[in-house]
């Protein structure tokens, strides 16, 4: 019940907004702004003392909450006409809206499903279980923010911000049920941002909601809403920062508007480095609008959001030098995502891989075909397609070039409709957009579409690509939502009820059938995808019982079996090492040495359920740097080790104390092994 200060919180922080602008939707962006901003505010200041604690984030809130409060209070001299405006503005205006617009009904039913989706399945997303999560369990441990030695350096270095309002999530509701709820209310914020955007460029109401429909039915969106990634949060600020830019190029030069244009782009930076990528073409942009108009408020405006995006980062950024000798966290881990060849073949190859990713389908021979169509391109550019200097670990499988048939999958899924929808807007305004709009809105709408476009070509110059770098994509998708929905609108004259519900039927796989988190179970398909006379063929039981969980697998499934869904095989070798040091003794400080894919949290989770929710655990045999990381409990004296290599060893050394090999389970595929050590 804790997590309802914060919920609070965004609820007067909305009020306040709204008595401020009198717009209901620039309100609901706003106030996730100011909400942010001052989680990072509480986090970053209660970690300097050690002091992240239920008790003191709990006071923190009540304490902000009261300082709203106060504030309202002090507006009662309006809040009787406000509130008029509130019911003919809100009320009155979603009424007409939706007996003219009826696809919005279909709009908010979706949105429900992917928030229910989100709080009915355990995180099991595979970046959150390896980090995403783990760091929050060891700063609730450590009562700080601060930098610890972890053999997962992306622990440490990735940016936090939407860590710390999972932290706050997870702190104040004492479970991690909610932590999903920044990737949910950054795709209902994104969805109102899109229709701000729309407007801005010129798209009537109908248009707006067409807008909000393209943005809200984007596959990899929908899959991410309902999980404990950082994608769509990412894209929700970069959204903001877009919109606030559009505003300021328009004349909008109020203090309002350089708010939001430097808390989006600090918060954005805070919580993935893509932000840096995304806000280039828009800075770009406004260095061209501030060369031709000659307005120093623009240019004082980018100074202060360079300051503000400096003081929202400057404790990730300190700890990173400190720990690693640079802000952006360790050299050898940075080097390994940025492109080391930037020639322009090598552009023409990142782009061509990057747009594949959205060709993919969920069928293996017409994916090889389109594998060897880029191939071919390849060797007529001569490239290798899995070029070092371009691609991310080109020397393992896994990372090799090729398309997934997953698309069901929030790592893997394609934007193939609204890549075709991008492609088909752009050609239509080619076409036709001198016949209907004006020269200086079309103007303004070529523009835009080259500032989005532009996101892609520089995320393909300084990003090695990646299998999985559709998601990472999600902002180039949800900025050309408005442009694509003006078009259709304003040239077509589809009608938008009729394009809303194609869009939404289309995104059925999506919202139901997540791979990750089904809202409609696949036991139900079974006689579709699964028969059982299929399964007669397989050589062991280890097998079917794999394929069981696989294909029967929902809501309704065991919590365990929706928390290990991306790491099976690691599920029961991890339940009888806990076995067996549940049975053994009280050790309550244990070392953990994870195996190279670095899963972690369901480790802490197991091990907090079963033995001690006061279990302390920390990384040993840390030798990557962060092993100078410090903090000011005191020193570290594990009674017992908990490893997860495949071939453990015998002994371990952990400062001056062996400890030997007394307990190891396997899975039966030979993918998981977990070892207990002790002295």
């Amino acid at each position: 019940m804790g997590s309802l200060v914060l919920l609070t919180a965004l609820s007067l922080l909305f009020w306040i907004w709204f008595l401020n602008q009198n717009n209901w939707r620039e309100a609901v962006i706003l106030a996730l702004i100011t909400l942010a901003a001052i989680i990072v505010i509480i986090t970053e200041t209660l970690g300097i003392f050690n002091l992240i604690t239920y008790q003191y984030v709990f006071y923190s809130w009540l304490l902000v909450n009261f300082i709203f409060l106060v504030i309202l209070f002090r507006k009662r001299a309006f809040v009787g006409i406000k509130v008029e405006n509130w019911r003919k503005i809100v009320l009155e205006d979603a009424q007409s809206l939706i007996r003219t617009h009826w696809v919005v009904l279909g709009l908010i039913l979706a949105i429900i499903t992917i928030g229910f989706n989100g709080a009915a399945f355990e995180p099991n997303g595979y970046d959150s279980l390896s980090y995403h999560l783990a760091r929050i369990l060891h700063w609730l441990q450590n009562r700080s923010v601060d930098h610890y030695p972890t053999n997962t350096i992306r622990q440490l270095v990735m940016s936090p911000g939407a860590e710390f309002t999972m932290l706050h999530l997870m702190l104040l509701g004492n479970n991690d049920r909610l932590a999903y709820l920044p990737q949910w209310f950054s795709m209902v914020g994104s969805m109102v941002v899109a229709t701000l955007i729309a407007k801005r460029l010129g798209a009537d109401r109908s248009g707006q909601v067409l807008a909000a429909t393209v943005a809200l039915t984007i596959p990899v969106g929908i899959l991410e809403a309902s999980g404990t990634l950082n994608d769509y949060v990412v894209a929700f600020w970069i959204l903001c920062f877009y919109y606030f830019s559009i505003s300021l190029i328009m004349g909008e030069q109020n203090w309002v508007t350089r708010f939001g244009f430097s808390f989006s782009l600090g918060l954005a930076i805070l919580t993935k480095s893509t932000a840096y990528v995304y806000a280039l073409p828009a800075f770009l942009w406004l260095f061209v609008h501030y060369l031709r108009a000659r307005q120093k408020e623009i240019l004082l405006t980018v100074i202060f959001a360079g300051v503000v995006s400096l003081l929202l980062n400057l404790g990730h950024f300190t700890r990173n030098i400190t720990t690693f000798g640079s802000f952006v966290g360790s050299p050898t881990e940075t080097s390994l995502y940025l492109n080391e060849l930037h020639t322009p073949t090598a552009v023409v190859s990142n782009l061509v891989r990057n747009v594949s990713l959205h060709l993919s389908t969920p069928s293996g021979s017409v994916n090889l075909y389109i594998v060897q169509a880029v191939k071919g391109l390849h060797r007529l550019l001569g490239m290798d397609v899995n070029d070092p200097r371009t691609t991310f670990m080109a020397d393992t499988l896994l990372f090799q070039y090729g398309l997934s048939t997953q698309i069901r999958h929030e790592v893997y899924a394609s934007n193939f409709v609204h890549l075709v929808l991008i492609m088909l807007a752009i050609l239509v305004f080619i076409l036709k957009g001198h016949e209907i709009f004006d020269s200086r809105n079309r103007n303004f709408l070529v523009a835009y579409a080259c500032t989005v476009l532009g996101t892609f070509l520089v995320f393909s110059l300084v990003l090695k690509w990646q299998p999985f770098h559709s998601r990472q994509q999600l902002p180039f998708f949800l900025l050309f939502s408005p442009f694509i929905a003006i078009i259709l609108n304003r040239t077509l004259k589809w009608s938008v009820n009729l394009t809303g519900v194609i869009l939404l039927v289309f995104s059925l796989p999506w919202l139901l059938f997540n791979q990750s988190r089904p809202m409609v179970s696949t036991a139900y398909l079974k006689y579709l995808v699964y028969s059982t006379a299929g399964r007669m063929h397989l050589s062991s039981v280890a097998q079917q019982a794999s394929l069981d969980k696989q294909f029967f697998y929902g809501i309704t499934c065991d919590p365990h079996d929706q928390l290990f869904r991306e790491v099976q095989s690691l599920h029961e070798p991890l339940q009888d090492a806990i076995g067996y040091l549940e049975d053994q003794s009280s050790c309550t400080d244990i070392g953990f040495v994870p195996c190279y894919d670095q899963i972690e949290y369901p480790v802490w989770k197991m091990l907090r359920e079963r033995i001690s929710s006061d279990l302390r655990i920390e990384h040993v045999l840390v030798k990557n740097g962060s092993e100078k990381a410090t903090h000011t409990y005191p020193p570290f004296n594990p009674c017992a080790i908990i490893s997860l290599r495949r071939e453990p060893e015998n002994s371990l050394l952990i400062g001056d104390n062996i400890f030997n090999r007394v307990f190891t389970s396997s899975s039966m595929d030979g993918n998981s092994s977990v070892s207990i050590y002790t002295k």
